[in-house]
């Protein structure tokens, strides 16, 4: 009954999903204060304003469309924001390891968005998000290898919180990481 009533209460996200748009946040280098490159935040726009991600990925997961919406929000992040990039910026987009269950098939659309509009590998950064849990170690090695084998950099979003562990960093050897706000919230300059 909860799983309907949530189903009921996203009725708006099929609709949503032909209006995707993201916002952009600077990733900047501390040392020189230079973006370094964008991350880019899904959003869509609904009939009563913008939709924020947690929105759209609960209804995702109501809808039974979370592969769907990840792969979706990729390709999208690839195509609408990887364009605007000045020259030798990197464009992070994030992703839920727990949707690609066979990096050779699932990454292939997400590839292709790239070869669509000429994006360069190695100016890509895939983030793990820490929104789930994900034990298998040994397939997260593998889709990380997968976007390593194209030319991208991988990274472990908000390590410390959530589900991401200090384990993930060391089995996965990520080429960044990006510490959650509550590890450097009350360090002094």
């Amino acid at each position: 009954l909860e799983r309907w009533l949530e189903r009921l209460g996203s009725d708006w996200f099929v609709a949503a999903t032909g209006q995707l748009c993201f916002h952009v946040q600077p990733i900047a280098d501390l040392r020189t204060g230079v973006v370094y490159g964008y991350e880019a935040l899904v959003r869509a726009q609904g009939e009563r304003g913008l939709i924020g991600a947690g929105a759209l990925l609960q209804a995702a997961s109501a809808q039974g469309q979370s592969r769907a919406f990840d792969a979706l929000a990729r390709r999208e992040a690839i195509r609408q924001v990887y364009p605007q990039l000045g020259p030798g910026q990197v464009l992070f987009i994030n992703f839920a390891p727990g949707v690609v269950y066979n990096p050779d098939v699932c990454l292939q659309t997400t590839f292709q968005a790239c070869r669509e509009v000429g994006a360069d590998f190695s100016r890509l950064l895939f983030e793990v998000t820490e929104s789930e849990a994900f034990p298998d170690l040994a397939l997260l090695r593998r889709i990380l290898e997968r976007y390593r084998a194209e030319g991208a950099q991988v990274a472990l979003d908000d390590l410390g919180a959530g589900h991401t562990a200090l384990t993930y960093l060391a089995e996965l050897r990520p080429d960044l990481v990006k510490l959650d706000r509550g590890l450097v919230r009350s360090l002094c300059a």
